[in-house]
């Protein structure tokens, strides 16, 4: 997936930001319905016009859940370091962000589970 690779090489570019200017933007999936076992499903949002640095990542979680973030289970949040935040948006080629998630288990409800992105221009 080329996005996936866009992203990639961005979280390798940290620079220094201020974080005066922060704000979010969640990327959730959509009301899904995960039909099997072992599902990976997949969604994406457009950056807002304004983001220019990524600071830091929350897991959005629906209550009785658990997730995978960052490579582990139930992982807390991640906030870069005062003043460091990875380029997106308008300072590059990346305007799109994607999330794939792994449902190991069928799920009887709907699920709207995501990631905030905490921004910063």
């Amino acid at each position: 997936m080329a996005l996936r690779g866009v992203v990639w090489a961005a979280l390798w570019c940290a620079a220094l930001v201020g974080e005066a200017s922060a704000f979010h933007a969640d990327i959730l999936m959509p009301n899904v319905s995960v039909p099997h076992d072992e599902a990976y499903l997949a969604t994406y949002i457009k950056l807002p016009e304004n983001a220019a640095y990524i600071l830091g990542f929350e897991p959005l979680i629906e209550e009785g859940r658990s997730i995978l973030y960052g490579w582990a289970m139930d992982a807390p949040a991640l906030k870069l370091p005062k003043g460091h935040g990875f380029p997106v948006g308008n300072l590059t080629d990346i305007h799109y962000i994607a999330i794939q998630v792994h449902y190991m288990f069928k799920l009887k409800d709907k699920d709207t589970s995501g990631i905030r992105l905490l921004l910063g221009t």
